[in-house]
């Protein structure tokens, strides 16, 4: 893939690239790649994440673009009988259905390991794998807080933005999710830094050092990982975009743990992981505050049910049946353009 152009220019058919996160030169040689070759060739490009079309040279393509998100394993997927081995594993397929937690524990591994010390097509300076893991190692403890790249930088010693290219290159690898911050402006002391969160919590435990369920549920991180995991399955079951998710959280704590802006609408989610699901102070003041259309309560345990104030609970097992989306939210324009293709194709 030295010169696309010339590599693919007599493509013919459906042409696969995987890894394409790895070929820097692929992406800005599209536009040119097809005409060379007439559009004789269909191509499907494997790996990394949909920023990787946002990149300059490819806006005469967007009309020709289909993204299509494939997340690990879902608790709809595997059943909800099976939800302390997703939760304790991840949805990574090999992880989920190994033998053992061991020998998942070892794929988990191994998996971050490639992840870090394949350094082959990134942009910039090399990076030793053993950097980039202990700066994954690091993360792992920020897990669902508010993230400062300066601290971190000052802690490895290294510039602000050798943290970000890190962060970066984490994200591009469909590691870890970065929760903006959302700014109301009318309360004193809103934090402004986003929350760090892994997407898949079968490596945030592997990262963690955490191999069985009884570890995980008897340890200090069980109820932040637990939330990290309600996060994803909200983002993922309500197709919520990268742009439109936020938190908003003050100094003294309070806020709401996820707010889902599309178009006009607000939508908020606590996830509360105690013995009770009930309406909190925080709950209200985010829904005062930020003047949420909706709020919704993800509980570990309790629920479907209605509390006070026509505010809906589910539990983890339940959101697929139980949370019902409102008109006109659930897909978003991109979404009902590839429906429309696919069903033209009569797929």
């Amino acid at each position: 893939m030295r010169v696309p152009e010339k590599e693919l220019e007599n493509a013919k058919g459906l042409v696969i690239i995987d890894e394409a996160q790895r070929l820097p030169r692929l992406f800005p040689s599209l536009p040119n790649v097809l005409a060379a070759n007439n559009h004789d060739a269909r191509f499907m490009l494997v790996g990394g994440s949909p920023d990787n079309l946002l990149q300059p040279g490819l806006e005469e393509l967007r009309s020709e673009l289909g993204i299509h998100e494939l997340p690990g394993l879902s608790l709809h997927e595997v059943g909800s009988e099976n939800f302390p081995r997703l939760w304790l594993r991840g949805g990574l397929p090999g992880s989920f259905i190994a033998n053992t937690n061991h020998e998942s524990f070892k794929m988990r591994t191994q998996v971050t390991l490639d992840i870090t010390d394949n350094d082959a097509g990134r942009p910039g300076p090399p990076i030793a794998g053993g950097t980039l893991r202990s700066f994954l190692l690091s993360l792992a403890q920020y897990h669902g807080k508010p993230f400062d790249v300066v601290e971190l930088a000052r802690s490895f010693g290294v510039r602000n933005s050798t943290v970000q290219r890190y962060l970066d290159i984490l994200h591009e690898s469909m590691v870890i999710r970065l929760i903006p911050a959302f700014r109301a402006g009318s309360q004193a002391g809103e934090v402004i830094l986003p929350k760090i969160f892994f997407n898949d919590t079968g490596i945030l435990h592997n990262l963690l050092g955490i191999e069985s369920i009884d570890d995980l549920e008897a340890g200090t991180k069980a109820a932040i990982s637990w939330k990290g995991f309600a996060m994803e399955s909200v983002i993922r079951r309500i197709r919520a975009g990268t742009t439109e998710c936020y938190h908003w959280t003050i100094k003294t704590g309070q806020g709401v743990d996820l707010m889902v802006q599309r178009g006009g609408m607000r939508w908020g989610f606590e996830l509360q992981y105690g013995e009770r699901a009930h309406i909190t102070p925080s709950m209200k003041l985010a829904m005062h505050t930020l003047k949420l259309d909706r709020m919704d309560v993800i509980h570990r345990s309790e629920g479907p049910q209605v509390l006070e104030g026509r505010i809906q609970v589910h539990t983890l097992e339940s959101l697929p049946r139980s949370l019902r989306l409102p008109d006109g939210f659930e897909r978003r324009p991109e979404f009902l353009e590839i429906e429309k293709e696919l069903a033209e194709a009569e797929v």
